[in-house]
């Protein structure tokens, strides 16, 4: 029969041989814009023991950045030290941007198991999903340019970005104009009043400047959101400057009416002084033209020997003329008169002002009566008087005429 041993004893000894550590998918979540770093882990197993990774190294994310510190001072640079197996990096999302950004990233060991070299992981993928914050409009600087006294209102744009999109723009609130008043219709008619529907971050108001303004206009206005972006309350843009750049107009001067008084008969002529207003300055006021005036001539000069023929230059708005009247004559005179401008305010034609009335009164003078050449006939040795009449005119009307005194006649007497 066959015999068996007593058992024996057999050892194996099995060498270790590092094995590489796995880096475990990682997905992470924070805002917008954050002030502090969206905290990232990264981590990684490994069968010889966490303790044997010793760093992780990661590749550069899409739409931000990687830094050391949850301040975010500290650029991720080289490989980051691995704790148990762990560490954290801090994201900076690019500005305003929001969605997913994408990394990959490696664990290396210490090569510990078989004192040999490190090995390094197959790269993992993270995920870091950006959550949206609503972003304040930002209102863009507006110009525009327009006439003096328009007949229809000067079109104003205005107009915001918004980093969470155009449609994000809801309305405008436009401050006080200077030098004007705002409308929402070309035809202004209807004022300003509230805010401004947006449409696509546009809206248009209207300008009317005060009445014979021309100049800068200034204004600052806002634009609100909706709080879409991440469904908060609406945001406001910092003030945005706008400016209305106005040109002038030229305006007709205005005439003024005018009055003057002087005696019948004058020596030196009664003098008339023409004058003018002007929006755009009395320098503008060129001319003076003079209608003919009632019972009387207008001379240039106060000796009367230069009759008024054509226009009168202007001086500061202002110009005189010299009024004879018809010889005896005293009462009202009347005429008209108007003004015209060098149409300096816009370089064009110039223009002429309506009609001012002017009247000057001239005070009576007496004027000696004229005692007229008489004839009478009559009988030697009447036995009544031979009539004699004696008569006189008087500008001022025979009323005026008081009394006659007769001379000693020749050959006879008078008698009453």
């Amino acid at each position: 029969w066959p015999l068996t041993s007593a058992p024996a004893n057999g050892t194996i000894t099995v060498t270790p041989v590092n094995d590489a550590p796995v880096a475990v998918t990682t997905t992470a979540t924070g805002a917008e814009d954050p002030s502090v770093g969206i905290a990232v882990k990264l981590s990684a197993t490994d069968v010889d023991g966490v303790a044997d990774v010793k760093s992780f190294t990661v590749g550069t994310p899409t739409n931000g950045t990687f830094y050391t510190d949850a301040a975010m001072t500290k650029p991720v640079t080289g490989s980051i030290d691995a704790v148990n197996g762990e560490a954290t990096v801090y994201f900076k999302p690019n500005a305003n941007f929001n969605g997913t950004a994408n990394f990959t990233y490696t664990a290396t060991d210490g090569g510990i198991a078989d004192g040999g070299s490190p090995l390094t992981s197959a790269p993992a993928n993270g995920t870091i999903t950006v959550t949206p914050v609503n972003d304040a409009p930002v209102a863009v600087t507006t110009t525009a340019t327009g006439a003096e006294d328009p007949s229809v209102g000067i079109a104003v744009k205005l107009s915001a970005t918004d980093v969470d999109g155009v449609a994000d723009v809801k309305s405008f609130t436009v401050g006080t104009p200077t030098n004007g008043t705002f409308y929402t219709d070309a035809a202004m008619t209807k004022p300003v009043t509230g805010s401004i529907d947006a449409v696509n971050g546009e809206a248009t108001v209207y300008f009317k400047p005060n009445e014979n303004f021309n100049g800068t206009a200034n204004f600052t206005y806002t634009a609100t959101d909706g709080g879409i972006a991440d469904g908060g309350s609406p945001l406001t843009s910092a003030p945005a400057n706008g400016t209305i750049t106005v040109t002038p107009v030229n305006d007709a001067p205005v005439a003024v009416t005018t009055t003057a008084t002087g005696a019948e008969d004058p020596s030196v002529g009664i003098a008339v002084k023409l004058s003018a207003t002007d929006v755009d300055g009395v320098a503008d006021v060129k001319s003076f033209t003079v209608g003919t005036p009632t019972n009387g001539t207008f001379y240039t000069d106060a000796a009367m020997t230069k009759p008024v023929t054509g226009s009168i230059d202007a001086v500061n708005g202002e110009a005189t003329v010299y009024f004879k009247p018809n010889a005896n004559f005293n009462g009202t005179a009347n005429f008209t008169y108007t003004a015209t401008d060098g149409g300096i305010a816009d370089g064009g034609s110039p223009l002429t002002s309506a009609p001012a009335n002017g009247t000057i009164t001239v005070t009576p003078v007496n004027d000696a009566p004229v005692a007229v050449t008489t004839t009478a006939t009559g009988a030697e040795d009447p036995s009544v008087g031979i009539a004699v009449k004696l008569s006189a005119t008087d500008v001022d009307g025979v009323a005026d005429v008081k009394s006659f005194t007769v001379g000693t006649p020749t050959n006879g007497t008078f008698y009453t």
